[in-house]
């Protein structure tokens, strides 16, 4: 978020109209909704295809940050949680 305001304001550009709306009372059409990616591996995916972020942060810090995580996420699908052995092994 800090190279996306930086760039902003680098370059001038608009933050977009403001939206003063209670989404519980007036929720947005479901076409102008934008979705948060879900776990890590979107995020990841979504980072790389940021141009903005790319030419704030520079190409080869996109690169090693993404491989970087992309381990992370890696080890921690390569193990069974607790839950997952409560919820799916008869023990």
């Amino acid at each position: 978020m800090i190279a996306a305001g930086l760039d902003g304001i680098q370059n001038q550009r608009s933050a977009g109209q403001r939206r003063d709306n209670d989404n519980y009372a007036h929720p947005l059409p479901e076409a102008e909704v934008r979705r948060l990616p879900q776990n890590l591996l979107d995020a990841l995916r979504a980072l790389r295809q940021n141009e903005a972020l790319a030419a704030a942060l520079g190409e080869p810090f996109i690169t090693a940050f993404t491989k970087l995580k992309e381990r992370e996420w890696c080890e921690h699908h390569a193990h069974i949680s607790a839950w997952e052995r409560q919820a799916t092994l008869d023990c």
